[in-house]
């Protein structure tokens, strides 16, 4: 049965993690450059992935170790896929690091192996794109990001954790989430900062004249954005900055 229609934008931010590929090698490097893979041994699956919806505080993480297929098999990430598929059926927009090269992609690599549906339409907000088109930091890795706003840093993990995860560790794992869940915490820290440089950012209020970066009701119109079309009234959130420009152009009278 398809989803009912939402009243207004379902925004989550969203991280995961993947496994590496497996494969055969007779050499480690290749002469002359290239790839030397015979094969693949395991292809790259889901570990786990975490997501927040953007207005509330839970944090919410799924590991293959959730699910009674992992008994069977470690690598099995179908029922983690089935979980992901309905985070993104439901959500409008998703807000992610590197989201439109990484996540999504990978997301949805993952959905055609097992074949799951088409989820329904979603609005990538990518705050690398942010980072690399609005402002000029050292890196634009989320680490760094997190470092330079003062918002924190990605937590470290011990040694060799995705190798233990393909091994089917179960502490690896825990450990896995942790990573996870606080990648979410971070973007969501680093978002909030960022989002009102991004000038054609999507309208998260649910277009009720309300802010479309931090949906406050403490908007003040401001002047006039003016082109050859004529001039649209220009508006300032009062508590995150974000400018936009919305409703009719008004034509000049000759």
């Amino acid at each position: 049965m398809p989803k009912p229609a939402p009243s207004g934008p379902r925004t989550a931010f969203l991280d995961t993690e993947t496994s590496p590929s497996i494969v055969a090698v007779y050499n480690h490097f290749m002469r002359g450059g290239g790839s030397n893979v015979l094969w693949t041994v395991q292809p790259w699956h889901f570990f786990s992935f975490s997501y927040q919806w953007l207005g509330e505080k839970k944090i919410h993480t799924h590991s293959l170790t959730d699910y009674p297929s992992f008994d069977n098999d470690i690598h099995d990430d179908r029922a983690l896929c089935q979980d992901l598929w309905r985070v993104l059926d439901e959500a409008t927009h998703v807000i992610a690091h590197n989201g439109d090269r990484f996540d999504i992609k990978k997301t949805n690599t993952r959905f055609l192996i097992h074949r799951l549906p088409i989820y329904s339409p979603v609005i990538s907000i990518d705050t690398l794109k942010i980072a690399k088109r609005y402002f000029a930091f050292d890196s634009n890795r989320l680490d760094y990001l997190g470092r330079d706003l003062g918002v924190g840093r990605k937590v470290e993990t011990k040694s060799r954790l995705n190798q233990r995860c393909f091994n089917g560790d179960r502490s690896a794992f825990k450990e896995m989430c942790r990573y996870n869940e606080h990648d979410v915490r971070l973007l969501a820290d680093v978002y909030g900062p960022m989002a009102p440089y991004h000038k054609t950012h999507p309208d998260l209020s649910g277009f009720n004249g309300n802010c479309p970066v931090c949906q406050s009701s403490n908007v003040q119109q401001r002047g006039f954005n003016v082109s050859r079309a004529g001039k649209k009234p220009r508006f300032q959130c009062q508590d995150c900055s974000h400018w936009w420009s919305a409703g009719k152009n008004i034509k000049e009278a000759a």
